[in-house]
């Protein structure tokens, strides 16, 4: 059994433990009595099963933490010296470690606010392909003895793909000779921080044609909604999110450019409360229109004939990443040499799609 099996089985025994102890101990008959016996020294076991439940978790999170310790330490190894038996190194390149890997890989979904929320799948073998409901089918009413029409639903597949999206970084000689430096810390998140920039232009801008991502901007014309008009007003982002499936709603996201959301900011009610309202979650500024998130994105500058985009990520994108990262260090080549510094490149493969076009809402801009 589990501990959520030993935990339930230690409940339903109490539970008749407790019935059976209803009865004062003078009421009680010898059978009753060794019932009740036999109940504790079940409980008792399981008990004592739950603990050594706990001491060996206890024992893995600890080897867990040295062995993410000595994987560190063998990165940070080979990033000043190039050289490390423990890590499985190839031509200058090294494979992260496991537990490195999953620390990029969640790091990236807390700095890539659109990326970030991608249910993402980790596929055996490259590429993997979803269903996309093309058409659900139609039901009706039918008399007694009549035959059902046979409607069937319809499906297409999203295919997803390896794409390689990747950010590299020079380190002069000096920094990576620096002890008081952690280096691993240091280029990681310079790393994450580069590359979720990029796979969040890529959510907005992307294209396959380009090798990327298939972005916002490839959202199909039924998902348009225009202006009632004039200037795009409060009232076109109300009709935008009423455009949109209630169920959906829930956990959808303005994306909009700065000047933007800027420009709504200063917008005000009769009674002169602002329409944006603003949250601090964990420390950090959340602002919402209607009840959904703000995301405020520099890439919205590239797309034109958009004032916003209304999109429920999850529901919306399908995505995939191979968390097996490779992370490159270059410091013999000439060009390296000469300046004194050190090359670092990190790439990943993950591929995002739209599957369902429901969850995305387009509201356009005056002509």
């Amino acid at each position: 059994m589990n501990k959520k099996q030993l935990k339930e089985q230690r409940n339903k025994l109490e539970k008749t433990k407790n019935l059976l102890m209803k009865k004062d101990i003078e009421q009680r008959s010898a059978k009753e009595q060794k019932t009740i016996d036999e109940l504790e020294d079940q409980v008792r076991a399981i008990n004592e099963q739950l603990g050594s439940f706990d001491k060996n978790l206890e024992k893995r999170e600890v080897k867990g933490m040295e062995q993410n310790v000595e994987q560190r330490k063998a990165l940070e190894g080979f990033i000043r010296t190039k050289e490390c038996r423990e890590l499985n190194t190839t031509n200058g390149s090294a494979v992260i470690p496991t537990s490195i890997s999953e620390e990029i890989v969640e790091k990236l979904d807390e700095t890539a606010s659109l990326f970030g929320r991608v249910i993402k799948l980790t596929p055996v073998n490259g590429n993997l392909e979803i269903l996309k409901e093309k058409e659900v089918g139609q039901a009706g009413f039918f008399g007694e003895g009549e035959d059902l029409d046979i409607s069937d639903f319809e499906f297409e597949k999203v295919k997803l793909e390896q794409r390689r999206a990747g950010t590299v970084i020079q380190l002069t000689q000096k920094l990576v000779n620096d002890s008081g430096i952690d280096i691993v810390d240091y280029a990681n998140d310079l790393l994450v921080r580069r590359l979720a920039k990029t796979l969040d232009k890529a959510m907005i801008l992307g294209t396959v044609e380009k090798e990327e991502f298939e972005g916002l901007v490839n959202a199909p014309k039924e998902c348009e909604v225009q202006p009632l008009s004039g200037e795009v007003g409060i009232d076109d982002y109300m009709n935008c999110l009423n455009a949109m499936h209630p169920t959906l709603q829930e956990k959808a996201i303005w994306v909009m450019s700065r000047a933007e959301f800027n420009r709504l900011a200063l917008m005000k009610d009769a009674i002169g409360n602002y329409y944006l309202t603003r949250d601090i979650i964990e420390g950090k500024p959340q602002y919402r229109l209607f009840g959904c998130i703000v995301v405020v994105s520099e890439d919205m500058a590239e797309v034109e004939g958009v004032q916003a985009y209304l999109a429920n990520i999850e529901e919306a994108f399908g995505g995939i990443i191979k968390k097996d990262m490779e992370l490159k260090h270059i410091n013999a080549d000439t060009k390296n040499a000469l300046r004194g510094s050190v090359t670092m490149l990190l790439d990943i493969y993950a591929d995002v799609k739209i599957k369902n076009e429901q969850a995305i809402r387009v509201l356009k801009s005056v002509a």
